[in-house]
């Protein structure tokens, strides 16, 4: 008899594919999020297919509660016995099916009927479900496919940037619908997303992956604590009331008007600036850049972090990183590292 809602998803697991390779020793706690974040190419797709059972690859032990998904080398529950709630990146709806037809069809198979239109209601298919997939945006089409994975009675939820294609509006609203549906599910949930502000609207639990392993883990910074530091940039572009600045070798989004060519002064907090190996795209979070690591000094107090003193191209910078953080980074003096920053306030004048 298969476990109900509400169990631990465990991981001790190899996770091989081709040149990437991560290991995992790992339990995803019932009705919560938990994010997998890192740089492309880190393996956070193929993690989840692999968790999924739908790529090779995994050496190791999965289990959910006293379930055995996996053991060795070897699957010992199909993937479609395990009652999990899959959405890859690119939407895998039935062409030849309306939107309703798409949800209808997976309600069927799960015993969930019953809650189709509040699925239709809640994320706002109401006007889409006569549509096939075909005609339907990028946005539109993540709803359906989220939709379908939450028909499914999910035990798990293993969810593909799940919101990536949808606009600010539109994806705080489901922000709120995918966490109150995860705690009523009681389904341990891991999410990848390149979204810094995604990640912090929705995960519990952040596994910051670098290099083939976890570097560290728990839940996202708030930005606060640490002082502020003043940075100067330039415009290099506004587009719908954000101004993109470009400061030294790092760039950000602030929210206003400016013109393209005029400077512009903002607060970044030392909390507010995370610090990876690799460069992380400029899509991720509100900017990020590369920097020089000049110094790590202790901070007056506090025993638990450290500041790292950054040269951004003559922008000098300062990141509180906690000392377990600092550990796993492994920096050295001179080194370039990545810069992802999650929180920016512009200064007037």
């Amino acid at each position: 008899m298969s476990e109900g809602s509400g169990a631990a998803l465990r991981l001790n697991a190899l996770i091989h594919q081709g040149e990437f390779a991560l290991e995992l020793a790992e339990e995803i706690a019932p009705g919560q999020i938990t994010c997998l974040f890192g740089p492309s190419g880190s393996g956070k797709s193929s993690t989840l297919r692999a968790i999924a059972g739908l790529a090779a690859g995994l050496q190791g032990r999965v289990t959910l509660g006293s379930e055995l998904w996996h053991e060795g080398k070897r699957s010992r529950l199909a993937p479609h016995k395990r009652r999990i709630g899959y959405m890859a990146q690119q939407p895998q709806l039935l062409p030849h099916k309306s939107v309703r037809g798409n949800l209808d069809y997976v309600a069927r198979r799960s015993g969930t009927e019953g809650q189709v239109e509040t699925m239709i209601s809640d994320l706002g298919l109401a006007g889409l479900v006569r549509q096939r997939p075909a005609t339907l945006s990028g946005g539109e089409q993540q709803r359906v496919a989220l939709a379908q994975a939450l028909l499914r009675a999910p035990r798990v939820l293993l969810l593909d940037e799940p919101l990536s294609a949808l606009d600010g509006g539109a994806k705080a609203d489901l922000v709120q619908v995918l966490r109150r549906e995860v705690r009523r599910l009681k389904a341990p949930t891991l999410l990848v997303s390149h979204d810094a502000e995604e990640v912090a609207a929705l995960s519990d639990r952040v596994l910051w992956i670098e290099g083939g392993r976890i570097v560290d883990e728990g839940p996202f910074p708030d930005g606060q604590g640490g002082e502020a530091q003043p940075v100067e940039g330039q415009i290099a572009k506004v587009s719908e009331g954000k101004c993109f600045v470009r400061a030294g070798s790092i760039a950000f989004w602030v929210p206003g008007d400016g013109a393209a060519g005029a400077p512009l002064r903002a607060l970044l907090g030392e909390r507010d600036l995370l610090i990876t190996k690799t460069r992380p795209p400029m899509s991720s979070a509100m900017g990020g850049g590369e920097a020089e690591v000049r110094g790590v000094t202790p901070v007056d107090g506090d025993k638990t972090s450290v500041r790292v003193e950054l040269d951004a191209n003559g922008i000098l910078l300062t990141a509180r990183l906690d000392i377990a953080r600092l550990r796993a980074l492994r920096l050295s003096i001179g080194e370039r590292v990545g810069v992802l920053i999650v929180g920016v306030v512009p200064l007037a004048g």
